[in-house]
């Protein structure tokens, strides 16, 4: 059996961990600071997810058998939880709990919200949906014969999609960028350990540019310096248990990024409490994190003791085991 690769697991899993991070609402003196951290953070965590997506797409199982995987196990998860996470929205605005994100009007904005204009991290999957679909389509017409066909018809279909305001550019883009990567890589990165500590200061240099907070070719270059970065520490440390927890929750990304804001939610009723305890506000921070992630995995494995991810993602183990390497 072919050894699946550490790398992606622990970069997936860190991004992960800084999206809940980013979406917990920070509080206490230390709030300006960890809000600047999580502009950090957006600059990179959802390309990187968007780049490791693209990397390992690929036609090679037929287009039926294709969609068949992304309508149960993408699709239809995707419904089901943005629907209940709108149906909480209501509910906590109702009870007077602040949320970052505002609840649909009546249902003609609650469909609009699940079908065009998702919030929260449901976009994500939203638009992974709609790329798919995009590439499938063009793969239909072009097929593998035209590469320049390929990338011609799907880049105007990816025009189409962000002047609808269903898809931006920017995320369309880091999609491809990682199918182009597996194309000329074939899946067979060998980055040398040592590139962390060289490209590292390279990275704090990007820091202090401002058009890295914008879709640009810098954010673009810097996203790569992250993943090569990631990659080699990735690599260098694979029996560590850092990597192998990180890489763990990398491979349970789906389950964390359906569920986060259902467990975030509940943390906010605490807000208070934390602040008596540390008034800068970081342990609350770190606290409604490490409380997400780990009830979003106790809810994976109980999907599965009760065999209800077969009817949700149509498959028997949703969640995946620790594995030390």
């Amino acid at each position: 059996m072919k050894e699946r690769l550490v790398a992606p697991d622990f970069i997936k899993g860190i991004c992960i961990i800084l999206m809940v991070y980013g979406h917990v609402t920070h509080i206490g003196s230390l709030m300006a600071y960890q809000n600047r951290i999580t502009d950090i953070i957006y600059t990179f965590h959802m390309p990187l997810f968007l780049i490791i997506s693209g990397y390992f797409f690929s036609f090679s199982k037929g287009i039926n058998l294709l969609l068949k995987n992304l309508f149960q196990k993408i699709a239809i998860p995707y419904i089901l939880f943005i629907s209940l996470y709108l149906i909480g929205l209501i509910t906590v605005a109702k009870i007077g709990i602040p949320t970052n994100n505002t609840p649909p009007d009546d249902f003609l904005d609650f469909v609009t919200t699940v079908f065009l204009q998702p919030s929260g991290g449901y976009w994500f999957l939203h638009s992974l949906i709609l790329i798919n679909l995009v590439l499938y389509i063009v793969y239909k017409i072009a097929g593998e014969k035209s590469v320049l066909l390929f990338y011609l018809f799907s880049s105007i279909l990816f025009i189409v999609l962000d002047l609808a305001d269903l898809v931006k550019i920017r995320t369309s883009i880091y999609f491809i960028l990682g199918y182009v990567l597996q194309q000329l890589t074939l899946r067979k990165i060998n980055i040398p350990s040592y590139s962390s500590l060289l490209l590292f200061p390279i990275y704090i240099f990007f820091l202090t540019q401002n058009s890295i907070y914008t879709f640009s070719p810098i954010e673009v270059v810097n996203c790569f310096i992250i993943m090569t970065i990631f990659w080699s520490i990735s690599t260098h440390f694979r029996n560590s248990w850092l990597v192998n927890i990180s890489a763990w929750i990398g491979q349970n990304t789906l389950i964390i990024l359906l569920l986060h804001a259902l467990f975030i939610i509940v943390m906010k009723p605490f807000k208070t409490l934390f602040l008596n305890i540390d008034s800068s506000g970081v342990v609350y921070s770190l606290a409604a994190t490490i409380f997400t992630v780990i009830m979003c995995m106790i809810s994976s494995r109980l999907l599965d003791t009760l065999k209800i991810s077969r009817y949700l993602f149509n498959t028997d183990k949703l969640y995946k085991s620790f594995k030390s390497s």
